[in-house]
């Protein structure tokens, strides 16, 4: 069975950071070929290149990932602790006894999905 990762559903907004993607696509686009097919050194080819991406903005891109994947996760958390919630026998059947009381008084909510 193949394991699902705790970030599948979260989706990067890189609004904020547009600007640094492009510079940092710049800088890999300038070595790629040359450190790819050997024509440098790998160790000081890749070394070269990942100084100009973190001055090009990849820390400022690594930084507002990780910050919106934390407020993801914490969204997540409340949603299952609520949906945890939710789910006992006790908030089950007050909900079904508050239901039960509208259909007799002929009061519903609306707006409830």
């Amino acid at each position: 069975m193949q394991k699902v990762s705790k970030a599948s559903g979260f989706s990067f907004d890189s609004t904020n950071v547009a600007n640094e993607i492009t510079a940092v696509q710049n800088v890999y686009n300038e070595y790629q070929t040359s450190v790819e097919y050997g024509f440098v050194d790998p160790e000081t080819g890749i070394a070269e290149m990942n100084d100009k991406m973190m001055a090009a903005g990849l820390q400022k891109i690594i930084d507002e990932k990780a910050a919106q994947l934390a407020a993801w996760r914490s969204k997540q958390k409340k949603f299952k602790e609520r949906s945890k919630m939710l789910r006992r026998p006790e908030i089950r059947a007050a909900q079904v006894v508050r239901r039960e009381k509208s259909v007799k008084t002929g009061t519903t909510r609306t707006g409830c999905g």
